[in-house]
């Protein structure tokens, strides 16, 4: 711990959430301290500790913390990225540049609210048809909460490397912002001519919620790549490389709409069937699910 987290822990104030984090560490660690499963305790513990300093909300029993909920199905790797991405456990450098889209992504779901939370996600992990997957929306009117699931695929997980992972967390983690905000601020959604004016056209023409969303990330397509990038790059190591080459993994899930056509946007900006080739194939190879002859991963690197 630093110095500002001893001087909270030590105040008598504190006392019943200190005990909280004490009996978590205690119930899930026990005597056992150098355990993977411990150090993915100590993590959440840690990350939890910071969050009720800046007065944030931290369900123990639910594995809680502010808006973002982890289900046991999560590996400890995969938990420990979407910590770092999610909930800032990782200091951002002041260049990630996003946009107020992404970073209300991050603050709605990683960030305290004092008058009380009222969107949750979960994240979980299992074979599912892709590399991530949303679940539709609902209300609990006991508790004034909006929740979700947004499980990842445990292919995905095992094969894909992190950069692949990061971009499917934060691709999944937009569409739950984005359904939060249909619910909760649905003025948002009425407006042709406001910030979403293309996700209410593509809905007007495709009729659901999915391909309206990812025509609106392939509008959004270099915003993602820059925050993608900017975050592998100082938590990974990852080369800079070309705004290309990260461009092209955040198009994976975003290619194609439902019917089979292609992305208009994807369609537009690569009219060239090679480049359109061209970014399957990186985007594959990342994900691991395909391997192509001058094709590999920037970094050969797995959750596991």
């Amino acid at each position: 711990m630093n110095i500002q987290q001893k001087k909270w822990v030590n105040k008598s104030e504190n006392a019943e959430q200190v005990q909280e984090l004490l009996n978590y560490l205690f119930a899930n660690c026990g005597q056992d301290n150098n355990s993977i499963g411990c150090q993915q305790v100590e993590a959440f513990a840690a990350t939890a500790l910071v969050s009720e300093m800046e007065v944030g909300e931290v369900d123990w029993d639910d594995k809680r913390i502010n808006g973002i909920k982890f289900d046991s199905s999560l590996p400890v790797c995969l938990e420990s990225m979407i910590l770092d991405l999610m909930l800032g456990n990782f200091p951002y450098s002041d260049s990630m540049g996003n946009i107020e889209l992404i970073e209300d992504t991050f603050n709605t779901l990683g960030n305290g609210n004092p008058s009380g939370i009222d969107f949750v996600a979960t994240y979980k992990v299992a074979n599912i048809s892709g590399n991530g997957a949303t679940s539709p929306i609902s209300y609990d009117s006991t508790t004034n909460i909006y929740s979700l699931e947004i499980t990842i695929d445990t292919d995905l997980v095992a094969n894909g490397t992190k950069l692949s992972i990061i971009k499917t967390v934060l691709h999944e983690s937009i569409h739950a912002y984005l359904k939060y905000l249909a619910k909760q601020f649905p003025a948002y959604f009425n407006d042709p001519n406001g910030s979403f004016s293309n996700l209410i056209a593509a809905y007007q023409t495709y009729n659901n919620s999915n391909d309206a969303h990812h025509i609106y990330m392939a509008s959004i397509i270099t915003n993602m790549a820059n925050n993608v990038s900017n975050f592998v790059q100082e938590k990974y190591g990852y080369p800079v490389s070309t705004s290309d080459y990260y461009e092209a993994v955040c198009w994976s899930g975003i290619t194609h709409l439902r019917n089979g056509n292609l992305n208009p946007l994807f369609s537009s900006n690569y009219p060239s069937f090679n480049d359109q080739q061209n970014i399957i194939k990186i985007f594959n190879t990342e994900n691991g699910t395909a391997s192509y002859p001058g094709y590999s991963p920037l970094i050969n690197n797995n959750c596991n």
